[in-house]
């Protein structure tokens, strides 16, 4: 039987800097149970930790590198060289990288070098195709001077969403100018329970796949809760996959047609120093290669664009 292809989908990644501390006006505010503040750095242990479970249970994917996360640029201290060094050495091939625009922060105002006071999901909306291709063509360029080799974009929030038309031509006229890449692949699209990649762009020779993400990140509580317990792991491992391999919204995907792509956060595997995100990510990994792994196949977003320009899904 031909098997189903499988995808990891990351978001937020960088080195050192905690992404969501700087989301919110008020880093020591929370919304859930717990009240403690959100820290404002990421240590190494959480890149070997995920590669450790990503190598023992052959996960593959995606996984974003922010160019400049928060408007900072970690990559050049000793950390961030470190965290660039053990992604690229136990990660390629299996994940594929894609920057999340520039800051996933604040916008650049790529003229005169200062940020905006406005985030880049809202600036999105009311661009232009240029403005937009000149962004994204900046972000692979940095991206790719940190040595990590760009394939796809994330949209950071809702970027490009209400101005979807100039958004994906810009993407592929970005790829094609900064790499000569006439295929491309992106994620903004939320379809849970069911969903399918497609291409929506196909033009001059160029061609766009959208990547939409199927499962939920059901480890985000783990950075709003400070539950470490097995059964609250079990309980979030239960949303993506039960114990038996019978319900979980991996199956109802599966069951409806559709490829699973569960998506997660390294915000969420990092569950503000707890770890409880690594701790679910690797139950449900345990979980998938027990109970389907005569009908699943861990693939990366590289190979899922592939397989469907190839018409293979």
């Amino acid at each position: 039987m031909k098997k189903i292809p499988i995808c990891l989908n990351i978001d937020d990644g960088c080195p050192v800097v905690h992404i969501y501390h700087y989301h919110l006006p008020d880093p020591s505010a929370r919304t859930y149970g717990d009240k403690s503040p959100l820290l404002p750095t990421v240590p190494n242990s959480i890149a070997y930790k995920f590669c450790d479970i990503a190598d023992k249970y052959g996960l593959k994917g995606k996984l974003t590198v922010v160019p400049l996360p928060a408007r900072q640029n970690p990559f050049d201290t000793k950390e961030g060289k470190e965290w660039s060094e053990v992604i690229r050495k136990r990660l390629d091939g299996k994940f594929s990288y894609c920057c999340e625009m520039l800051t996933h922060e604040k916008t650049l105002d790529i003229k005169t070098g200062a940020f905006l006071d406005i985030m880049e999901g809202e600036w999105s909306q009311a661009q232009g195709k240029e403005d937009l291709r000149e962004y994204i063509e900046l972000a692979l360029k940095t991206l790719d001077s940190r040595g990590f080799p760009v394939s796809g974009v994330t949209s950071p929030w809702n970027f490009g969403e209400e101005n979807i038309d100039n958004y994906v031509n810009a993407i592929s006229e970005a790829y094609y100018n900064v790499f000569g890449k006439t295929e491309a692949w992106f994620f903004l699209h939320y379809k849970l329970g069911y969903g399918r990649p497609e291409v929506v762009l196909n033009k001059d020779g160029r061609r766009l796949v959208s990547i939409p993400t199927t499962v939920d990140d059901f480890i985000w509580e783990c950075t709003e809760f400070d539950k470490t317990d097995d059964e609250f792991i079990k309980w979030r491992a239960d949303l993506y996959i039960t114990e038996d391999g019978t319900g979980g919204q991996i199956i109802d995907v599966m069951n409806n047609g559709g490829i699973p792509v569960l998506l997660t956060h390294w915000s969420s595997l990092f569950s503000n120093g707890r770890e409880t995100g690594l701790k679910v990510l690797e139950l449900v990994a345990q979980r998938i290669n027990k109970n389907l792994s005569d009908r699943v196949e861990f693939v990366s977003f590289d190979t899922l664009m592939e397989m469907t320009l190839n018409g293979k899904i």
